[in-house]
């Protein structure tokens, strides 16, 4: 007998589908929480010079129940000979079980206007916050593209920073698409069997004395002959029927046969193939062409 485990592993193992089905999962983000920090640094100049690993730092703000704050690294951070400014968020506290995907966009702020942008270049990703994981770098922008204005005025400078935290995203049990069993075309059959049951038929052919019924639409659809005939006759079911010369019967059938099938029957009984028993010449003669 199969042990509990593998049985736990078939259970949770994908479902087992016919091949060649075509089947679908999704995949959505989870999102915890998201919010936004306002990070007014005052004296910005007098802040400098503490060394690269001293940051300007924020007081604590809390988002999707987990405590946060946002370090600013004015002299850098770590690499030396690298005049850049930049931007870590940081987890205060223990990590959190399961981990969590976090994300921060900064913006500085217009002094002048009160409106923020993201600089360029922008660090958009998202890590995963776990034991071994508490801090993400959200910027890092050369020095002379943030201590002007209108970002530093008055040794002002205004950050914003935006943090969305979501767990793992949420993915779907693997469904099977409807798949709709097309039957094999039909239409052939089915114009054959209205031509031999005469049903709704409202146009009667004389041939050599044998009458056959026909449909002035299927008619005038499959040649310009007959439309040019047809469509120029206002005819009533039970008026005389058209009498067509120069032609078997047989070869008649055979044309009305191809006009609704778009072939022609079996060559039974077509012992001379010459233009008065030869299908073909009439097909041209009625200007028909393949469907």
């Amino acid at each position: 007998m199969p042990s509990s485990s593998s049985a736990a592993a078939a259970a949770c193992g994908p479902p087992e589908f016919t091949p060649g089905w075509k089947t679908v999962s999704t995949c959505a983000p989870d999102v915890v929480g998201e919010g936004v920090h306002v990070f007014d640094i005052f004296g910005y100049n007098d802040h400098k010079g503490m060394g690269a690993h001293e940051p300007i730092r924020s007081g604590a703000f809390s988002v999707a129940g987990l405590d946060w704050v946002a370090c600013l690294y004015a002299d850098g951070y770590g690499v030396a000979g690298i005049d850049d400014v930049s931007a870590y968020l940081r987890l205060l506290g223990d990590a959190p079980t399961p981990r969590v995907w976090v994300s921060c966009e900064v913006k500085l702020v217009d002094q002048r206007t009160g409106v923020a942008s993201t600089p360029q270049p922008f660090l958009r990703y998202a890590l995963a916050f776990g034991d071994k994981c508490k801090a993400l770098h959200c910027m890092m922008i050369p020095r002379g593209q943030i201590e002007v204005e209108p970002y530093l005025v008055d040794d002002r400078l205004t950050m914003e920073f935006h943090v969305v935290v979501r767990r793992d995203p949420r993915v779907s049990r693997t469904a099977r698409f409807p798949r709709i069993l097309v039957p094999p075309p039909d239409i052939k059959r089915q114009f054959a069997n209205l031509l031999h049951s005469k049903e709704g038929a409202d146009v009667t052919f004389d041939v050599a004395g044998e009458q056959f019924s026909a449909h002035k639409l299927v008619l005038a659809m499959r040649s310009p002959v007959f439309k040019a005939e047809l469509c120029g006759l206002l005819r009533e079911p039970g008026t005389q029927p058209i009498t067509i010369v120069d032609m078997q019967p047989a070869v008649f059938r055979a044309l009305l046969h191809f006009i609704y099938t778009d072939q022609f029957p079996a060559t039974r009984g077509f012992e001379r193939r010459d233009n008065a028993n030869d299908p073909a010449p009439a097909r041209r003669r009625g200007q028909i062409r393949r469907g």
